[in-house]
């Protein structure tokens, strides 16, 4: 879904609780991510449901892990703890 819009050149979505996400979006220019956000924020809440909270920031890099590895989805739920 977002690697098939020409103007985000990366992305990373970050699962922080169930049902809280963060999205964090570079594009080009700070003028085509408030283009693109709101669709975009509205397919994923398609996908992940209506009652998701999906946070999104414009970034103009996002960098690899210390390991140097991208990885573009990310969760930091706990596993069996209740939320």
């Amino acid at each position: 879904m977002l690697s098939q819009r020409n103007e985000v050149l990366k992305y990373q979505l970050m699962q922080h609780k169930p049902e809280r996400c963060e999205l964090r979006l570079v594009t080009v220019d700070y003028q085509s991510y408030q283009l693109v956000v709101g669709a975009i924020l509205a397919d994923l809440r398609r996908l992940l449901g209506e009652s998701a909270v999906i946070d999104s920031e414009y970034y103009t890099a996002l960098e690899p892990e210390a390991s140097g590895k991208f990885r573009p989805v990310m969760s930091k739920c706990k596993q069996g703890l209740p939320v």
